[in-house]
């Protein structure tokens, strides 16, 4: 069975992710927001080929709301 092999791989990755994120410098959560909603405003303003999909199926006003509050975090 692989099992017991698999985990000890697992533990290995979990703890190289982790000392590598301890690395990264600190996020400023509004600058990221920011930017995400720079982003999110020019799809829902020029479309694409998956905001174009969400608009024709659900509409606009739901399409803005889904990407703002639940893909991008934005609101």
């Amino acid at each position: 069975m692989q099992t017991p092999k698999f985990d000890a791989l697992a533990k290995v990755y979990v703890e190289a992710y982790l000392k590598g994120a301890k690395q990264l410098p600190v996020v400023d959560v509004e600058e990221k927001k920011k930017k995400a909603s720079v982003y999110v405003e020019g799809l829902l303003a020029h479309g694409g080929p998956s905001t174009d999909v969400f608009r024709k199926k659900i509409g606009a006003e739901k399409t803005a709301e889904l990407f703002r509050s639940v893909l991008f975090g934005t609101k």
